[in-house]
């Protein structure tokens, strides 16, 4: 199996960042990411913060053992909603002011996260006509009850990138105002005047250029600035969220913590079960937030009958959502010419096994038997000097079979670039959101029996 990212560490910094850990999910939540794959709770107080997340009832969902985490990867959706738009009695519908996808895989301790701007021009589900991807979520909780707003955002984002969304993770401003205060603030360089009003929002962000120490208050009008356009202010997210994540594992932000456990979890709601939560936060063993991926969904910026959009070519986002979020280069990956051989003689493996590949961008051009039925290990045969692709091959078959073996050999067909021997350890289930929709192509020559 895939060894997780992070090497060895001293005892000392282990202690630090299972601390950290306790609002790291929550870092998650706020600007997306690090904080779901950290560290743990000590029992009192983790229960005590779950116990406070708003939980809305999840779509039908297999049964998974508590503080479990299955292999596969999941991908997480993060908002973070316009709260100024929701103001009034009864409250309006709220659009979605950040939108993110955050992908966690446990077997690697690989975690990436993908930035969609707000003004990304896309079909929403019940909707006539394409429209930015904000509205999305004001359409579904008009309509819906509890979490029916998020869950429209994640049908519609589902749709567009071709991918699964496991959870969503929604939060409101003052959650991150709390968080940002509680550790003393964050220090950034602002390398110009920011100002703008917004009274139907309830905003005013007035900022001075130089290095500072911006509070919540301060903070959250620098997430937010977007006169510059929508690209620029994810810019200046991604890199805020960095310098946060860097103070909350600093001494100085791990005694401030603990208060925050009641306060922030009242602020943020979830269709996650309690055991997904815990499964995820007992892996820091796996995960660092430097290895953390970040990307913003490729375009361009336009206009159609008068409105600003970021316009997306869709096969050019699902390309880049399978890089970003799975670390999968769909381009590099077609080049790749492949023969799925089964060696353990239960009917359609090889299929199986061929069909995963496809989703990866892989060129699968021929399905077969392999000679013998009694591989007990999935094996990978590449020529020499190919050992990469080789690597390429084990860490996308890792989380479907048990143990992937890479070997050279100088015995390949013209046309294929690498064999794959599926052995008994392949168990035909693999990484589901890890990998968006397959890959398109002739299809191979087939011979399984």
């Amino acid at each position: 199996m895939s060894m997780p990212l992070v090497g060895p560490m001293k005892e000392e910094s282990k202690r630090r960042r299972r601390k950290a850990g306790r609002v790291l999910l929550v870092v998650a939540a706020v600007l997306a990411a690090a904080g779901v794959v950290s560290a743990g709770w000590l029992g009192s107080t983790l229960y005590g913060f779950f116990s406070s997340v708003q939980q809305v009832p999840p779509d039908p969902q297999p049964q998974e053992q508590p503080g479990v985490v299955a292999d596969r990867p999941i991908n997480i959706l993060v908002l973070g909603v316009d709260a100024g738009a929701g103001a009034g009695e009864p409250p309006a519908p709220q659009r979605s002011d950040t939108i993110m996808v955050v992908n966690v895989n446990p077997a690697t301790g690989r975690v990436g996260l993908l930035s969609i701007p707000r003004d990304t021009r896309v079909e929403i589900p019940g909707r006539p006509e394409p429209e930015k991807i904000a509205h999305a979520h004001a359409y579904g909780q008009a309509e819906g009850g509890p979490g029916a707003g998020a869950r429209r955002v994640a049908e519609t984002v589902e749709n567009f990138l071709g991918i699964q969304i496991d959870y969503f993770v929604e939060v409101d401003f003052d959650a991150f105002r709390a968080l940002v205060d509680a550790v003393g603030g964050v220090e950034v360089c602002i390398d110009k005047p920011m100002h703008y009003t917004a009274r139907s929002q309830n905003l005013r962000i007035d900022l001075q250029p130089g290095c500072q120490t911006l509070d919540g208050d301060k903070a959250l009008q620098y997430v937010r600035y977007r006169q510059d356009g929508d690209i620029f202010r994810i810019q200046r997210q991604q890199q805020f969220l960095k310098a946060l994540v860097d103070k909350v594992l600093s001494m100085q932000g791990v005694l401030k913590l603990p208060q925050l456990a009641s306060t922030l979890g009242r602020q943020v709601t979830t269709d996650m079960p309690t055991s997904r939560m815990l499964g995820l936060v007992a892996l820091l063993p796996k995960f660092d937030p430097s290895a953390l991926e970040m990307g913003i969904l490729p375009g361009r910026p336009g206009y159609l009958d008068g409105l600003s959009y970021w316009l997306v070519e869709p096969e050019e986002a699902r390309r880049e959502a399978m890089k970003i979020l799975a670390g999968i280069d769909v381009e590099a990956n077609a080049q790749v010419r492949l023969e799925v051989l089964n060696g353990n003689g239960r009917r359609g493996a090889a299929s199986s096994a061929a069909d995963l590949l496809r989703g990866y961008g892989f060129q699968v051009v021929t399905v077969g038997n392999a000679g013998r039925f009694d591989f007990q290990e999935t094996t990978v045969l590449v020529r020499p000097g190919d050992t990469d692709v080789g690597e390429r091959l084990r860490q996308v078959l890792d989380p479907a079979a048990a143990s992937v073996r890479v070997e050279t050999t100088a015995d390949l067909p013209e046309g294929v670039d690498a064999r794959i021997v599926v052995g008994q350890d392949f168990t035909g289930t693999a990484t589901g959101s890890a990998a968006g929709s397959a890959a398109t192509g002739a299809a191979p020559h087939t011979r399984e029996g």
